[in-house]
């Protein structure tokens, strides 16, 4: 047996096993039905043949004959099996259903706890499992290739061979062992070259995801209203309708090829062997040796078999593609929590598997950045480089420097999204990669650059800072006061509750000041649920000119007592801060309070100093505000 078989049975049994996720008597319910559905056409052979055997008889008898009575049960006997099949069809149907989303719900905790499992997010970011992360997503939003929709195809195919053993054993018992085994293996020839394609196919499809995306995201993106603007104002619109034209025909010139040399050829080879052994065994109804001296009804009950046995090398719409596409699936699956495994084995640094992580608590003394390298996947030159750094808890630290500097970086690797090259980060003396990555990151308050914005209440965007205060409306009150939100979210059709989004009824959007004031409230009850390091990635990059005067006015205020680290552009915004550091090249360059880096004259100097000068200018020139970076 080749490995391709083995292999592709092992495949099917690990579906199989994703039923353990279903209830047993569903599962059990489902298989009867199978079993009863795949014996329903092979009785319907016996009865229906039976009675053509029967019409001479009944014919000659008359109506009141005992062959008339006789003939009329085998056609209500018929006729019987063909209505458990038309109503058994629709109940197997709906069980597979629930049996499909069953185990798609089961699939998306896997996700989930895959996605978060990992305390990072670099393994997420490698092309290959944020590729198979993708299709797993988007196999699961189709209706027939996602894995519960597999498992339940599995079952299907119990039907299918349910009939193809009762017609070969009738084959068998009225033709003969030769005549069963020409037109058996004739048949399954067919069937496995149809499976063998329809694997292959999918295989061709996961191959070549790249071009598939390429296609996927000129397509969509050349009907999208995101560009809808720009479209119009340079138009590049029939350049996208173009460019989608030219990669879709090559996706799918890729695909014919797959499709001819898979289907073609080994098709017509095994559709050949099929219909030889087809042909074989209805010959031997012809010669008198083996089966001319038949009888009426048992000729048409053979013939049935025959063909019904023959039939088994049909292409199985529900089963086939399927299984096909949730077991690529499935591996895509298994990739990403094999992968995600992996690197959260290499965050424990060596430690055992049984060695207790020290207790995670607030933030009390300090934190230390300590001879602090780091270097992102597949780049060359690392964005941090021995940098030493420590925060005194409860005080405001600004980080400063140029586009590439390590700002950023810097707030990624204190949240542990990326572990250092080499070089320790420290919380009150204990390496932060010895705690628990979870606890240790529910210790920190964000917002960042690219905070979440969800399609969800104002009071739910605000409650995601603590998920255990979501529900507390007085909490979310404070948290938006802090924030300078709740004014303008109380204005809002229903307050806190109203959706922010325009996708759903009732639904309304904010402006990109206003969203950042909301990220913000999410910090702020963060603060409040126990969080003792507060992070603000560039706090004012969306606000106006009065709404970032307002928050440079309550900054103090709005951090005090909290450790804090605040990234941005803007000295208006850092010359606040109790601290601040200059990053150049991921190295430390310049420390001390606004007045001390200004009477240094160095960097830090130079740059607020430009900065400064551009909204000078225009109130030298007429009295204008001008407009902030």
């Amino acid at each position: 047996m080749s490995s391709t078989s083995t292999q592709a049975r092992r495949d099917r049994l690990r579906l199989l096993r994703l039923l353990r996720q279903a209830p047993r008597p569903l599962v059990a319910l489902s298989i009867l039905i199978q079993l009863i559905l795949g014996a329903a056409p092979v009785a319907f052979m016996v009865f229906s043949s039976a009675g053509v055997g029967k019409v001479g008889a009944a014919a000659a008898g008359g109506t009141s004959s005992a062959a008339w009575h006789h003939l009329e049960l085998l056609i209500v006997l018929a006729a019987a099996t063909l209505v458990v099949g038309q109503v058994l069809a629709p109940v197997q149907q709906l069980i597979g259903w629930s049996l499909k989303y069953r185990i798609d719900v089961d699939t998306y905790r896997r996700l989930m706890a895959a996605n978060y499992a990992a305390p990072g997010i670099a393994v997420l970011e490698r092309p290959q499992v944020r590729a198979a992360l993708d299709e797993v997503i988007a196999d699961m939003r189709r209706t027939w290739v996602s894995l519960g929709g597999a498992a339940a195809a599995v079952l299907t195919l119990i039907a299918r061979y349910t009939a193809f053993l009762g017609a070969l054993a009738v084959v068998a018992v009225e033709l003969g062992p030769v005549a069963a085994l020409a037109v058996g293996a004739g048949g399954m020839v067919l069937r496995v070259t149809h499976r063998r394609g329809a694997t292959a196919y999918s295989t061709a499809i996961v191959d070549t995801i790249q071009l598939r995306r390429r296609h996927g995201f000129l397509a969509n993106q050349g009907l999208s209203p995101a560009i809808g603007k720009e479209a119009r104002v340079f138009g590049f619109g029939p350049w996208f309708a173009d460019r989608g034209s030219d990669e879709g025909l090559g996706y799918f010139r890729m695909l014919w090829k797959v499709r001819s040399s898979t289907f073609i050829t080994p098709f017509v080879i095994a559709a050949t062997v099929t219909a030889l052994g087809t042909a074989t065994a209805l010959a031997q109804l012809a010669w008198p040796r083996f089966g001319g001296g038949l009888a009426a009804g048992t000729t048409a009950l053979v013939a049935q078999a025959v063909l019904a046995v023959a039939g088994i090398g049909s292409s199985f719409d529900e089963s086939d593609y399927p299984i096909a596409y949730g077991i690529t699936s499935m591996r895509h699956l298994e990739q990403v929590e094999a992968a995600v495994a992996e690197a959260r084995a290499a965050t424990t640094n060596g430690m055992g598997t049984g060695t207790a992580t020290p207790p995670v608590r607030p933030v009390r003394h300090s934190i230390r950045f300590e001879d602090v390298t780091f270097t992102y996947p597949g780049a060359d030159e690392p964005v941090l480089s021995g940098l030493t750094l420590e925060l005194t808890a409860g005080t405001s630290l600004a980080v400063v420097g140029v586009n590439g500097a390590g700002k950023t970086t810097l707030i990624k690797l204190l949240c542990r999204f990326y572990e250092p090259d080499s070089g320790r980060i420290l919380a009150d003396g204990l390496d932060v990669a010895a705690l628990d990555a979870a606890r240790w990151q529910r210790q920190i308050a964000a917002t960042f650059q690219d905070y979440g914005r969800y399609p969800l209440s104002a009071a739910d965007n605000i409650g995601f800072g603590a998920v255990e205060l979501v529900g507390d409306r007085a909490a979310v009150d404070r948290a938006a006061t802090r924030a300078g939100a709740a004014d303008y979210l109380s204005t809002l059709p229903e307050g806190l509750e109203t959706t922010l989004s325009r996708d759903f009824k009732g639904g309304t959007d904010l402006s990109g000041g206003q969203w950042q004031r909301v990220a913000l409230a999410r910090a702020m009850l963060a603060v409040e649920g126990g969080a003792s390091v507060l992070i603000l990635d560039e706090p004012t990059a969306s606000l106006d000119i009065r709404a970032e005067a307002d928050f440079i006015e309550g900054f103090l205020e709005l951090t005090r007592g909290t450790t804090t680290i605040v990234v941005s552009h803007r000295f208006a915004t850092v010359r606040r801060a109790d601290r601040i550091v200059v990053l150049d090249g991921g190295r430390l360059v310049e420390d001390g309070s606004h007045d001390e880096l200004m009477a240094l004259g160095g960097r830090y100097a130079e740059m607020f100093t430009v900065q400064a000068a551009r909204f000078a200018q225009p109130a030298a020139a007429g009295g204008s505000d001008g407009e902030r970076d």
